[in-house]
């Protein structure tokens, strides 16, 4: 079970409406990313689909949560993109109508989990609003996204949101986890208070990522990187957490210039505070805005040249750079 403890209030809501009959059919997920929000929609489809629920949950063992188990649930279809960046195109749509005109196999409910809906196309998306308009039976829908205004406001419409954010809980949980209470804070301040991603961050290579990044721009400052060389190590980090840790050290940047204080990063204050006077503020702004256009376009699941987005950024950074 994944319920997380920031899930309990949104499981008593839906828990409540099942109980009533009155669960919508379509269900919009929404929220930052790290809060778990495919962890509860895939737990609510099993409790859809058990034969024998117990305290409002699935049980974990008849014959529908055995085949969710094994991932091989005949009246269960989960849709997202191939790859990380990627649409879910027009056919994946097609395969939803055709799954959702069959007959449940189990005798009860089907459920469609559309994970990362955010990454329709517009095709795709047109496709789907007559199923969500028309649900055929039991069949629920669930989307989950972390970038609702990326989807057309005629399928946000069709859907009952059901939000999720940032809770109290999350220190309490990282503790359990095993993360010390200073780490843990500083996680969750740099993760704008997302449980899952700080709980990444303080387990995996992702932390580590920090330390390169700013080597490389004291590399670019001192002149022994170039940053076209930068630039093809960049296009091979994890995209979303380079751009995260970038705009949240450039927001450093800026509040030690204004204010000479840090607000989280305050484990690398040394190369914060060297780099910081490299660039006037109006340059760590101009800079900050081509991060934040280039992660719209990414959201967007546009494609885009990595390499040239790097290229041109880092040869920005380095022209603007003020050298004694």
């Amino acid at each position: 079970m994944q319920i997380y403890p920031w899930h309990e209030s949104q499981w008593q809501q839906v828990s409540s409406r099942l109980q009533q009959l009155t669960l919508p059919h379509s269900l919009l997920l929404i929220g930052p990313q790290g809060l778990g929000k495919f962890a509860f929609a895939y737990e609510l489809a099993q409790r859809l689909l058990c034969l024998t629920p117990k305290d409002n949950h699935a049980c974990g063992h008849c014959r529908s949560c055995d085949l969710m188990q094994a991932e091989t649930h005949p009246d269960y279809l989960l849709i997202e993109p191939e790859e990380t960046g990627k649409a879910i195109k027009i056919d994946k749509i097609r395969r939803l109508i055709d799954f959702q005109q069959k007959t449940s196999q189990q005798g009860g409910a089907q459920v469609v989990l559309i994970h990362g809906a955010e990454a329709m196309n517009r095709a795709s998306a047109n496709a789907l609003l007559k199923s969500l308009e028309e649900p055929q039976g039991t069949t629920y829908f669930l989307l989950v996204t972390s970038h609702p205004h990326s989807l057309p406001a005629t399928v946000r419409s069709r859907c009952q949101m059901l939000r999720f954010s940032p809770q109290s809980q999350a220190i309490d949980w990282l503790l359990k986890e095993g993360v010390d209470a200073q780490r843990a804070e500083h996680c969750l301040r740099v993760c704008e208070g997302a449980p899952l991603s700080a709980l990444a961050l303080a387990q995996d290579a992702e932390g580590d990522l920090r330390g390169d990044i700013l080597a490389d721009m004291q590399g670019l400052v001192s002149q022994s990187l170039d940053p076209l060389s930068v630039a093809e190590k960049w296009k091979n980090w994890p995209q979303g957490a380079l751009m995260a840790w970038l705009m949240s050290i450039i927001n450093d940047m800026v509040t030690i210039q204004v204010s000479g204080k840090i607000s989280r990063h305050s484990d690398h204050k040394a190369a914060l505070q060297g780099l910081s006077s490299c660039l006037a503020p109006g340059h760590w702004f101009a800079l900050n805005d081509q991060l934040i256009q280039q992660k719209r376009l990414t959201d967007s699941h546009i494609a885009l040249n990595i390499l040239l987005f790097w290229e041109d950024f880092l040869l920005s950074m380095s022209s603007a750079i003020e050298r004694p």
